[in-house]
């Protein structure tokens, strides 16, 4: 009920997820009434990364290091350890 008057007050629900969960949670979007697209989003580029360095000077160290700089150039991951 709380989406569908959202819908109709002219808001805008995001809602992330994984790919693996998409066609669920577009299920439910569709179940209350609400219209969805899909906007996948890439890893974070290289200079995306040494801005959200700046930003949070303490993930520095972290980010200096290859092969979890992969893992932390996903929003998702970058959000869990930034958090």
């Amino acid at each position: 009920m709380l989406a569908r008057e959202t819908a109709k007050a002219g808001w805008a629900v995001v809602a992330t997820c994984q790919n693996d969960d998409w066609e669920r949670v577009g299920q439910v979007f569709r179940l209350v009434g609400l219209n969805s697209c899909i906007v996948q989003v890439e890893p974070l580029a290289d200079l995306e990364l040494r801005e959200v360095s700046a930003a949070e000077p303490r993930l520095l160290r972290l980010l200096a290091k290859p092969h979890i700089r992969r893992v932390l150039a996903r929003p998702k991951y970058l959000d869990m350890v930034a958090a």
